[in-house]
């Protein structure tokens, strides 16, 4: 140990200590690649001679290239002229590895400095050494029939931790990929509800439990007729089929069961809400169809074999963005606040308007209807003619029809609103948004041209569409098939291959039947790799996250799609 007079500090004799004294001059925190040079070039230059200039120069220019080559002495002029113009960084730098020159009692020993940066690489250009981490090792994925995969399963079975609270355990599965469509398919949410803490078997029993799975239809040319072959861009190909996509009929309805009270006995019961009605499309029989698609086998000008989307469809999801999901919630309020009105021989203002014409003998006998206590009421304001009642009565009978008819107002909106909310379709997660169920589908398409090794899979363009299907919206056929489609593609595959997210345009392709057909069409290569990896499975929800790399908990970035 040797003590400094000049710098006040005792000063250890060994490397790593050494660089923590460098660091207390003013360094900071060193990078793993600039540690080694800086660290040997100081305890070159504490010898009592001063050392060779080029023993200096690695650590002199990884601060400022203007000071390599400086000796001690050197080194702490330019130090302190540095700061005067207020370089604060090189100026401290400077004075720092000249100072440590001046320590006495050491021995330049054999070192291995680190070569010099060239004058052509920049001071940035020395990447850090990568973080040594220790990845979970890749859990084998549980794929369903249709070669889907449950990425909120995945991400449990992968928690680093076998026990955490739930919001541990809630942002585990979200900064996984985890999409909150899944969450709510699953009724996640309801299942953390009132637990403090959750193990990693309790999530992964859940989510197997309450796992989302899709059925397939596929219509051939075969014994399971096609339907829409008319409405493609080459009817007769031979390759032609329809795939629907549907969830089970029957369905289970997402939200939290309720405990209401057995009025009788008192005791609490549990009320399992009714199954949400099915959804049925006008192309398929099947139930609850997330999605369909026309695909053929057609080829590009070099031949090559392109797997084309000649539709994709969602009828579920259409009439969800038309007219909006059902809300059971909304639908309950508005019928709460409706009874607060009465019924149509009942409510407040009708109360008081019955006493008040019972009051001055208006009545008939019999139970008046709203609509004949606001005749009457109004008969007894507007009949001034005859005098039969004072004005305080005439009065009073005007404001009570006010009341009143803004009574029968309020009824007649909330009825409106009610019959509107129930003509709404109950939704679910993998058809609540466009995005989703457009997703889904086209995960479909991939795995069925990764299973037929199309080279090149390809989406047409509006126009294209409106040659074989005239019917429909020409301008949401353009936004659709020309924006919508091509960029969920792009955004899926550049997760799977990211040279395959290359959107090319071509003009045509070549069918079976009818030759070089088609007004535009954006196509994405397929490689090799590409088809390799989407063979491996690909999300029914969210995007495919590589779960053997994922970082320690809380250390990874948080991006959803």
């Amino acid at each position: 140990m040797a003590r400094n007079a000049l710098l006040g500090m005792t000063v250890p004799d060994d490397e790593w200590r050494m660089t923590r004294a460098v660091n207390a001059l003013g360094f900071g925190p060193m990078t793993q690649a600039t540690q080694a040079g800086r660290q040997n070039a100081l305890l070159s230059a504490v010898a009592p001679a001063e050392r060779p200039n080029d023993y200096l120069a690695p650590v002199a220019e990884t601060i400022s290239p203007t000071m390599g080559g400086y000796g001690t002495g050197q080194m702490i002029g330019e130090g302190s002229k540095a700061l005067g113009r207020g370089e604060y960084g090189a100026g401290t730098a400077g004075l720092a590895l000249g100072m440590a020159g001046l320590l006495p009692g050491y021995k330049a020993r054999p070192l291995v400095v680190a070569p010099p940066i060239s004058p052509k690489q920049s001071r940035t250009s020395r990447k850090p050494a990568p973080a040594k981490t220790s990845p979970l090792p890749a859990p084998t994925r549980q794929l369903d029939n249709l070669g889907y995969y449950s990425q909120a399963l995945e991400a449990a079975k992968s928690w680093p931790q076998t026990k955490g609270s739930a919001e541990q355990a809630r942002t585990w599965l979200t900064k996984s990929g985890t999409k909150e469509a899944e969450l709510a398919a699953t009724e996640f949410d309801q299942f953390l509800a009132g637990r403090p803490n959750v193990t990693r078997d309790e999530l992964i029993a859940h989510l197997e439990k309450n796992r989302v799975g899709l059925n397939e239809v596929v219509r051939t040319s075969g014994a399971n007729a096609t339907k829409w072959n008319a409405y493609s861009l080459d009817p007769g190909n031979p390759s032609y089929r329809e795939t629907v996509l549907h969830l089970p009929g029957n369905r289970k309805p997402t939200g939290q069961p309720l405990d209401l009270s057995d009025l009788e006995g008192g005791a609490q019961r549990e009320w399992e809400p009714e199954a949400a009605p099915d959804f049925r499309s006008g192309h398929f029989p099947e139930p609850n169809i997330t999605g369909h698609m026309m695909t053929s086998m057609v080829r590009d000008a070099e031949g090559r074999p392109v797997y084309l989307i000649d539709q994709i469809q969602s009828d579920w999801g259409q009439k969800l963005r038309d007219g909006g999901v059902r809300d059971e919630k909304k639908i309950a309020a508005l019928q709460q606040e409706l009874e607060k009105h009465g019924s149509d021989t009942d409510g407040p203002e009708w109360g008081r308007a019955d006493q008040f014409l019972e009051q001055i003998g208006e009545t008939r006998g019999g139970e008046l209807s709203r609509d004949d206590a606001l005749n009457l009421l109004d008969r007894v304001y507007r009949n001034k003619a005859y005098d039969e009642h004072p004005m305080d009565v005439r009065d009073q009978a005007s404001t009570l029809w006010n009341a009143l008819n803004a009574e029968i107002k309020a009824r007649e909106r909330l009825a409106a609103e009610i019959e509107t909310a129930e003509s709404s379709v109950s939704g679910h997660p993998l058809v609540n948004t466009t995005d989703q169920w457009v997703n889904t589908t086209l995960r479909r398409a991939l795995m069925q041209a990764a299973e037929a090794d199309a080279d090149r899979i390809a989406i047409p363009s509006g126009k294209t569409v409106e040659s074989y299907s005239p019917q429909g919206d020409s301008d949401g056929n353009a936004v659709f098939y020309d924006q919508i489609v091509p960029k969920n593609l792009a955004n899926i595959l550049k997760r799977i291959d990211k040279d395959s997210a290359t959107k090319e345009i071509v003009n045509s392709l070549m069918t079976p039947t009818k030759g070089e057909s088609g007004n535009g069409f954006s196509i994405f290569n397929l490689s090799p790799q590409a088809r390799a990896k989407i063979k491996e499975g690909l999300p029914l929800f969210g995007l495919p996250w590589l779960l053997n790399a994922m970082q320690p908990y809380g250390a990874m970035e948080d991006q959803q799609q």
